[in-house]
């Protein structure tokens, strides 16, 4: 036994390729450890995605034979923004995981109000998502379902006298808080591990002299390859096997 175990490592330091298949079979090994544990961990994720259109501006409305109304009120801004809500987890979302007292809901701020809202995508008939205006004016759209599990939601057309900044998601999700915002089929673990790590370093080259901080920067993005290459398979895979709608993507 003793003999054997020199003859084992002098015979694989005499074929550097098998030491090479090894190392590629332990990163698989990781990554599928990885994967299954990221694809299998039960949670409950709502986000949101939204993107504002201006209709109508208010230069437009200045032209004297211009008039546009709403309710024989004259309006002179009007916005369409898109917003998305879907369920990024793999848990169903039910009505009881928000607060009572801070349901799921949009607001916009004031002055602006709602001039109109409908349900312009729902990708699951049996949630039944219901919309509830309140406030007067009308600021708040309640949100009300039964339930929206993986990749499930709605998109909502909200038209409004505000801006983009004037319209917020807002609910108390409980255990997480707020919800997210978040791009349909973004890279969660790379962005969320990598993301202030690369920008941490960015602002730290941005300080040295150019062709020094270029070079320490092309040499800082190979060497971080090897340890993000893992973790961008698990997201990719993830996007592949489980895509969120396209609709959601505004």
């Amino acid at each position: 036994m003793r003999s054997l175990l020199p003859r084992l490592i002098e015979w694989l330091s005499a074929n550097p390729w098998l030491n090479l298949v090894f190392l590629v079979l332990a990163l698989l090994s990781i990554i599928a450890t990885l994967a299954s544990h990221v694809l299998s961990r039960r949670r409950k994720m709502p986000c949101y995605n939204k993107q504002s259109y201006r209709l109508v501006e208010e230069k437009a409305t200045k032209i004297p034979r211009i008039r546009i109304l709403y309710d024989d009120e004259r309006i002179e801004n009007l916005t369409l923004t898109k917003v998305a809500i879907w369920n990024a987890g793999n848990e169903a979302v039910e009505p009881a995981d928000f607060a009572p007292s801070d349901r799921l809901r949009l607001e916009v701020a004031p002055p602006a109000k709602i001039l109109g809202v409908e349900i312009a995508y729902n990708s699951t008939p049996a949630n039944n998502f219901r919309l509830v205006l309140v406030g007067n004016p009308d600021t708040t759209s309640h949100i009300e379902f039964d339930y929206f599990h993986r990749n499930e939601g709605i998109v909502l057309d909200l038209f409004h006298t505000g801006t983009d900044v004037s319209v917020e998601v807002r609910g108390t999700f409980k255990g997480m808080g707020n919800l997210g915002r978040r791009r349909p089929n973004e890279d969660p673990l790379t962005d969320r591990l990598f993301e202030p790590v690369v920008s941490a370093f960015g602002r730290t080259l941005d300080k040295l002299p150019g062709p020094f901080g270029s070079i320490l920067g092309i040499l800082f993005a190979f060497a971080l390859i090897p340890f993000i290459f893992p973790f961008f398979l698990v997201d990719w895979a993830r996007n592949v096997l489980r895509p969120v709608p396209k609709e959601f993507s505004l």
